[in-house]
């Protein structure tokens, strides 16, 4: 602006000056009126080249401004790029038409899609969209107060591939600084792991309240049934060999010893225990409970590999309970394999930068496989997909039971017909309490 206002007053200086010497020649001499008139080409010419100078000037002056107000929307631009790429949740942006005018990394991830799919596409065209869409449906109205413009759920979306996530959604509407509405927003995330751990939660509490309750019921039926035992002892003595009713009385003491069995599980899944926990070899410990199965491995024809880390195998653990653990875990394996089945059994030690180390157990076979239906309620008390002589259900109970004590969790993936991958992740012992250290 000051270039602007220089350049005028210049003018205004020369028509004025100009005037002046007009005045001045008229009144002069003739000497002087030649004088005077090439004193005032000169002037002319210098007040031209002055403006001139200072137009230049100003257009280098706009030129570095606009440069440098480019410079300022790129690098604002990029922020704005980087911030929506770097998002973990999804950002879809419309314009007031509903078409597509920006979609992140996120949204293409967690739909399966392109942005070629979706810029510039109306979200109405898109079947996938279609619970978002009612949602957004809701957002349309502008009225004040703007707060009711956002709508926030959480409902399941049918990915471009055909399968189906829950996603926690919030639709809104864009305004400018007068707020007029120039569009509309949709944020989006991938609950899937969130609702993985709302239902771990759940089951942690079910499975600890339904254990309490079992142990009260076990107590009551552990006396009566040792009597019951001690009685059927004597029966048994004072028949003689052969008697017809030996047979039925040694059926009654098998199931007798298969109840009492039950009812141990049941006391040890639902007793309160504090890990005894000692420094060791993890990879020993479950190289350990292979070696006790071994000969049940090699009737079964079962070839086990391993594939055991050194980095981080030193770890802070209860050596009893995580021998069930691994007893547990090997014999359903056993049980779900063919003859010239493979079981799979890896260590592998995880680095955390900003938080306590883990080390993660991979237990693989190539059994039948769990059904779908089966596996939200495979850690259940009481739950088995075995044969009734062949498992209480408390096996796997009480495996979860006891990694959760450690500090971890257990997860399970499965393919019928391929078989089943166990995975236990837990810290190394930095965060656990109660540690004995082994001398």
């Amino acid at each position: 602006m000051k270039i602007f206002g220089r350049c005028f007053l210049v003018r205004c200086i020369l028509v004025l000056s100009l005037v002046c010497l007009g005045i001045a020649i008229y009144y002069a001499s003739h000497t002087e009126r030649e004088s005077l008139f090439w004193f005032g080409i000169s002037f002319v010419l210098w007040g031209n080249w002055f403006i001139r100078e200072q137009q230049i000037h100003q257009m280098r002056y706009l030129t570095a401004s606009l440069a440098l107000m480019q410079r300022e929307y790129e690098r604002a631009r990029e922020g704005y790029v980087n911030i929506l790429r770097s998002m973990t949740s999804g950002v879809i942006v419309m314009n007031v038409e509903n078409r597509i005018t920006h979609a992140n990394q996120a949204v293409l991830s967690i739909f399966g899609a392109s942005s070629l799919q979706l810029i510039g596409k109306q979200i109405f065209e898109f079947p996938q969209f279609k619970a978002v869409t009612q949602l957004l449906s809701q957002t349309l109205d502008t009225r004040p107060p703007f707060i009711h413009n956002i709508k926030q759920a959480e409902i399941d979306v049918e990915r471009f591939d055909g399968s189906t996530i829950p996603l926690g959604l919030s639709t809104a509407v864009l305004r400018d600084h007068q707020e007029t509405l120039i569009g509309y927003i949709i944020i989006c995330q991938d609950l899937t792991e969130v609702k993985a751990l709302r239902e771990k939660a759940e089951r942690d509490r079910r499975l600890a309240s339904l254990g309490e309750m079992a142990a009260g019921v076990a107590h009551e039926v552990r006396n009566p049934l040792s009597s019951v035992m001690g009685f059927v002892s004597v029966i048994d003595e004072e028949l003689p060999e052969g008697h017809e009713h030996k047979p039925y009385l040694s059926i009654i003491m098998k199931e007798i010893e298969r109840a009492s069995k039950v009812i141990q599980d049941v006391l040890d899944f639902a007793r309160q225990w504090t890990p005894d926990l000692k420094q060791g070899d993890l990879n020993a410990h479950i190289q350990d409970a292979v070696f006790q199965l071994s000969n049940q491995l090699k009737q079964s024809q079962i070839e086990v590999k391993t594939d055991y880390c050194t980095e981080g195998k030193m770890v802070l653990f209860d050596r009893e309970q995580l021998h069930q653990v691994w007893l547990n875990l090997i014999k359903n394996a056993i049980d779900s394999m063919q003859p010239g089945g493979k079981l799979n059994l890896s260590t592998r030690f995880i680095p955390n930068p900003i938080g306590e180390d883990l080390i993660r157990i991979d237990l693989e076979d190539s059994g039948s496989g769990i059904l779908d239906q089966h596996l939200a309620k495979i850690f259940a008390p009481f739950f088995t997909s075995k044969q009734s002589q062949r498992g209480t259900g408390l096996g796997l109970a009480i495996t979860s039971r006891i990694i959760m004590e450690h500090k971890g969790h257990i997860d399970v993936t499965s393919k019928i017909g391929q078989g089943s991958r166990f995975s236990i992740t837990f810290p190394r012992g930095k965060s656990l309490v109660h540690v004995n250290s082994e001398k």
